[in-house]
Protein backbone atom coordinates (compact mmCIF):
# COMPACT_ATOMS: atom_id res chain seq x y z
CA UNK A 1 0.00 0.00 0.00
CA UNK A 2 1.33 3.41 -0.97
CA UNK A 3 1.84 6.00 1.73
CA UNK A 4 -0.51 8.97 1.39
CA UNK A 5 1.35 12.27 1.21
CA UNK A 6 -0.47 15.33 2.58
CA UNK A 7 0.26 19.00 2.12
CA UNK A 8 -1.48 22.12 3.41
CA UNK A 9 -2.62 24.52 0.73
CA UNK A 10 -4.71 27.67 0.69
CA UNK A 11 -7.81 27.46 -1.51
CA UNK A 12 -10.72 29.76 -2.33
CA UNK A 13 -13.92 28.30 -0.96
CA UNK A 14 -15.52 28.89 -4.35
CA UNK A 15 -12.97 26.49 -5.91
CA UNK A 16 -13.93 23.56 -3.65
CA UNK A 17 -16.23 20.98 -5.23
CA UNK A 18 -18.68 19.03 -3.04
CA UNK A 19 -18.83 15.28 -3.53
CA UNK A 20 -22.07 13.55 -4.43
CA UNK A 21 -21.15 10.57 -2.28
CA UNK A 22 -20.94 12.41 1.06
CA UNK A 23 -22.60 9.86 3.38
CA UNK A 24 -23.17 12.19 6.34
CA UNK A 25 -26.36 13.97 7.32
CA UNK A 26 -26.88 16.69 9.92
CA UNK A 27 -29.75 17.85 12.08
CA UNK A 28 -30.52 21.51 12.70
CA UNK A 29 -28.81 21.14 16.10
CA UNK A 30 -25.70 19.68 14.42
CA UNK A 31 -25.53 22.72 12.11
CA UNK A 32 -25.88 25.17 14.99
CA UNK A 33 -23.30 23.31 17.09
CA UNK A 34 -20.82 23.31 14.21
CA UNK A 35 -21.43 27.00 13.55
CA UNK A 36 -20.76 27.79 17.25
CA UNK A 37 -17.61 25.67 17.12
CA UNK A 38 -16.34 27.53 14.05
CA UNK A 39 -17.09 30.85 15.79
CA UNK A 40 -15.16 29.78 18.86
CA UNK A 41 -12.25 27.77 17.47
CA UNK A 42 -12.15 28.78 13.80
CA UNK A 43 -11.13 25.94 11.50
CA UNK A 44 -9.30 23.64 13.94
CA UNK A 45 -9.82 20.63 11.67
CA UNK A 46 -8.75 21.32 8.06
CA UNK A 47 -10.88 20.61 5.02
CA UNK A 48 -9.60 17.54 3.17
CA UNK A 49 -9.57 17.65 -0.64
CA UNK A 50 -8.13 15.65 -3.48
CA UNK A 51 -5.94 16.99 -6.28
CA UNK A 52 -9.00 18.17 -8.21
CA UNK A 53 -10.33 20.32 -5.32
CA UNK A 54 -13.07 17.78 -4.63
CA UNK A 55 -14.01 17.70 -0.94
CA UNK A 56 -13.20 14.44 0.82
CA UNK A 57 -13.88 15.66 4.36
CA UNK A 58 -15.49 18.83 5.66
CA UNK A 59 -18.61 19.32 3.52
CA UNK A 60 -20.60 20.86 6.39
CA UNK A 61 -17.75 23.14 7.46
CA UNK A 62 -17.34 24.37 3.88
CA UNK A 63 -21.05 25.14 3.59
CA UNK A 64 -21.07 27.17 6.81
CA UNK A 65 -17.83 28.96 5.92
CA UNK A 66 -19.22 29.90 2.49
CA UNK A 67 -22.39 31.28 4.04
CA UNK A 68 -20.87 33.24 6.90
CA UNK A 69 -17.19 33.67 7.15
CA UNK A 70 -14.31 33.41 4.78
CA UNK A 71 -13.30 33.48 1.15
CA UNK A 72 -10.17 31.37 1.57
CA UNK A 73 -9.44 28.31 3.65
CA UNK A 74 -6.46 26.04 4.30
CA UNK A 75 -7.01 22.50 3.09
CA UNK A 76 -5.18 19.22 3.45
CA UNK A 77 -4.57 17.99 -0.07
CA UNK A 78 -3.89 14.30 -0.56
CA UNK A 79 -1.62 13.40 -3.42
CA UNK A 80 -3.12 9.91 -3.50
CA UNK A 81 -6.67 10.32 -2.18
CA UNK A 82 -9.01 7.46 -2.90
CA UNK A 83 -12.74 7.61 -3.40
CA UNK A 84 -14.90 7.06 -0.34
CA UNK A 85 -17.91 4.77 -0.78
CA UNK A 86 -20.68 4.38 1.77
CA UNK A 87 -18.63 6.22 4.41
CA UNK A 88 -15.69 3.78 4.16
CA UNK A 89 -12.29 4.16 2.55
Amino acid sequence: MEKIIWRSEKRKLSELIPNDYNPRTATEKDWKDLEKSLDRFSLADPIVINQNNRIIGGHFRVKILKEKYKNNVYCQNSLQAKRCKNGKW
